[in-house]
């Protein structure tokens, strides 16, 4: 019977922690999916920005440009922080997995003495 309550409690994490990786996919890709959406929108500002420059006089070029280098730094700046936000989720979700699974086998050692 204990070793049944065991592989019972043990089923039951591994569960957890699969329903746990599910969100936390979840999570991510609605976070991909914003940060995407915003990429698009400083994209389309852009295109907009170059058609403007076109008809613009001197002064409204200067500003157009200013805001064209604000954007394009933002545009980098999202890049870099979807390639990281993959791999820091990556990283954090192994070490949580590895915290998880030393929790489980110091359990079943506890749980056999």
């Amino acid at each position: 019977m204990m070793t049944s309550c065991k592989e019972s409690s043990k089923a039951e994490v591994k569960e957890d922690v699969s329903k746990m990786e599910m969100e936390m996919k979840k999570g991510l890709a609605e976070l991909e999916g914003d940060m995407k959406d915003a990429q698009e929108e400083v994209e389309e500002e852009l295109e907009e920005i170059e058609e403007k420059v076109k008809d613009a006089n001197d002064e409204m070029k200067a500003e157009l440009n200013e805001r064209k280098v604000e954007l394009n730094k933002w545009q980098n700046e999202m890049s870099a922080k979807m390639k990281s936000m993959n791999a820091e989720a990556k990283k954090d979700w192994a070490n949580f997995k590895k915290e998880t699974s030393n929790w489980l086998e110091k359990m079943e050692r506890d749980l056999e003495d």
